[in-house]
């Protein structure tokens, strides 16, 4: 019978419950308002959830690859994102005025959430469309790391 509170095997329990409790405070989340959070970690992402009790797990996600640099302000976020391996850079814009409620009366096996989500999100885009839209709207933010 192996004992895994002995030897070897206590310090693997030990290291494995350190890990897991590192990941957890390390990674965090940063509230952007509306309903949008930033979460951090290996493969850090905004997501939106209108839980107003949120605490850093779940919710939808908007920008579905790595965020590297992102800003915001009452109106808006704005994102940059990277998918390294595919050598890819995309840009983002959510406008948070638009009032999203998954939480009541709305069935994501029956609607479409993505496209009631998406329906406020300009992006992908390049980085000449990005700056354009950002002239365009009149969104004065500098995107900044997380």
């Amino acid at each position: 019978m192996i004992n895994w509170f002995s030897g070897k095997y206590n310090y693997l329990l030990i290291y494995s419950s350190l890990n897991l409790c590192a990941c957890g405070l390390l990674w965090g989340y940063e509230d952007l308002g509306n309903g949008y959070y930033f979460i951090g970690g290996q493969a850090p992402d905004i997501v939106y959830d209108s839980d107003i009790s949120y605490n850093g797990s779940g919710g939808v996600n908007v920008i579905p690859y790595d965020v590297t640099s992102f800003a915001y302000n009452q109106d808006y976020i704005i994102a940059r994102s990277e998918r390294p391996i595919l050598r890819e850079v995309n840009f983002w814009i959510i406008d948070k005025s638009v009032k999203i409620d998954f939480y009541h009366g709305i069935d994501c096996f029956v609607e479409d959430c993505d496209k009631i989500l998406k329906s406020n999100v300009l992006g992908p885009m390049d980085s000449t469309s990005f700056f354009i839209q950002l002239k365009q709207l009149n969104i004065d933010l500098v995107l900044s790391k997380p």
